[in-house]
């Protein structure tokens, strides 16, 4: 997933935004928050968020997100335009229901229950789904039955053939 944003202005008290990815039966996963202390935190599991940096009002910044559901965990980056990387790895999925992690849907907006005050710009927000191994593993075995075929009807044409 990723996705760009900027801050019009700095957070007013008790303002939050935030990014909640949810699985099957609406348990959260994930969350990436911007708190009204102007922190961008991410959540680990069901600990505390971890605080990944502290962006500037009126600054672009471009979000990277990649996850593993077989290994339970998110890593990403979050970078200034123009800027160096902030970073967080192997942060946690909350696996309080294990056999849910599919992630179903995404929300977008304040995270602690008061109006967003400060304006909040999103774009170039995509989601870009990753097969998972069991497809690799039924798409080479089909290539593989494909070419024992041919490699089968062209052993069976070459024996037939007369040399007279």
């Amino acid at each position: 997933m990723s996705f760009d944003f900027r801050l019009g202005g700095p957070m007013p008290p008790l303002d939050t935004w935030g990014l909640v990815g949810f699985n099957g039966i609406d348990i959260p996963l994930f969350s990436l928050s911007l708190s009204f202390n102007g922190e961008f935190r991410v959540s680990n599991g069901n600990s505390p968020r971890l605080l990944v940096f502290s962006p500037s009002p009126l600054t672009w910044y471009h979000v990277e997100v990649h996850g593993a559901f077989d290994t339970a965990t998110y890593s990403g980056t979050v970078t200034p335009f123009g800027g160096a990387s902030f970073a967080w790895n192997n942060a946690a999925f909350n696996t309080s229901t294990p056999q849910y992690m599919n992630l179903g849907r995404i929300d977008i907006g304040d995270g602690g229950g008061f109006a967003i005050n400060s304006p909040l710009n999103l774009d170039n927000f995509s989601i870009v789904p990753v097969p998972e191994p069991s497809m690799w593993l039924l798409a080479a075995v089909g290539a593989l039955a494909g070419g024992c075929r041919v490699w089968r009807k062209r052993a069976t044409r070459g024996g037939s053939q007369s040399n007279g």
